[in-house]
């Protein structure tokens, strides 16, 4: 098989390009929540869209919806959209949002972790208005929080790995015989 470097060149730069968007993530996943740079303000505003979203529309649901609807919300909607890149057999892209998908589940994680101390600034000025504190409260697994919350986080590492494997096979795979 002979292949020239013109017939490279679209494999070398998406994998360039998503080896940008895979250290972007997890530089993001590394960053301190609580004193966070400006690229993680506007990612996580961003997310914080969809999250606040999510909490209008589950508002139907009775409170335990609608207060999980936030997080559910933001996970959702990279998700929906990285399921509808996958239909379309398009796996680069799916691998692009996946890691989207991975930072949002981060996102959570943390929130989670942070149920019982609730030092991450919220919307509100109310420590009670936090979401993960209400439904770990309700369920009564507030003692759990931290420990759930970093189960979710190192699952955002695991879909971040899977993502950019996935990218990388999509773009390899059609120059392996």
């Amino acid at each position: 098989m002979n292949i020239s470097y013109v017939q490279y060149k679209p494999a070398v730069l998406k994998t360039v390009g998503l080896l940008f968007v895979a250290i972007f993530i997890y530089g993001y996943l590394q960053g301190d929540p609580l004193n966070p740079t400006l690229s993680q303000n506007i990612f996580h505003t961003l997310n914080l869209v969809f999250h606040e979203a999510g909490h209008t529309l589950f508002m139907w649901g009775g409170n335990f919806i609608y207060i999980i609807g936030g997080s559910l919300f933001q996970i959702l909607v990279p998700l929906v959209i990285a399921l509808y890149f996958w239909g379309r057999n398009e796996i680069f892209e799916t691998s692009i949002i996946l890691m989207w998908v991975a930072a949002n589940v981060y996102e959570v994680g943390v929130y989670m972790s942070d149920a019982k101390e609730r030092v991450l600034p919220l919307l509100g000025d109310n420590p009670d208005s936090h979401d993960w504190y209400a439904i770990f409260s309700d369920l009564n697994i507030l003692h759990s929080a931290t420990s759930i919350g970093s189960l979710v986080v190192d699952l955002a590492f695991v879909v971040l790995i899977f993502s950019a494997i996935l990218g990388l096979y999509s773009v390899w795979a059609p120059f392996v015989e």
